[in-house]
């Protein structure tokens, strides 16, 4: 397993979600693995942009946007996050394929796949208050942390 999680900042690092990017980690990813990227952020839906991905390698990409955070929860310092993980095969996803609360990856057909020579923010541009698949307000991240203090944020996935 490859975790990803650079991209809670004002200022994402654009080069990790290239083309380029993707191809280098899987020749790092096991027989079997999968890549987790943490994806929560106030400004962009990356969301799109790792379909693209995905779609080009010919990989298989859920999402989860972890919005319940029970008040004990968040006493322990869990936040609403979205979570994107992918994998060569359905299968190496295990329990993931086959949880509700994963589901296949939102496409942009317009949007394009970035590489080391091109990408656009301005697709990923989130509007105010603009809400997931799930309904509820789009994640956001406590705000003392998201000004470019990239601590850990510890979640849980289910």
């Amino acid at each position: 397993m490859i975790i990803l999680d650079a991209y809670s900042s004002d200022a994402v690092p654009v080069h990790l979600l290239t083309r380029e990017a993707l191809d280098l980690y899987l020749t790092k990813l096991a027989p079997g693995g999968i890549l987790l990227f943490h994806i929560s952020n106030t400004h962009l839906d990356l969301e799109p942009t790792l379909a693209a991905l995905a779609r080009r390698a010919g990989l298989v990409c859920l999402v989860q946007d972890d919005t319940s955070v029970s008040p004990a929860e968040a006493v322990a310092g869990k936040y609403e996050s979205q979570w994107a993980v992918m994998a060569r095969d359905h299968g190496d996803l295990g329990d993931l394929a086959t949880d509700s609360r994963w589901k296949p990856a939102r496409a942009d057909p317009t949007g394009g796949v970035w590489t080391d020579d091109y990408s656009s923010l301005w697709p990923a541009l989130k509007a105010a208050h603009q809400t997931p698949r799930s309904g509820r307000e789009a994640p956001r991240l406590d705000p003392d942390r998201s000004s470019g203090d990239n601590r850990r944020q510890d979640v849980e996935l289910r």
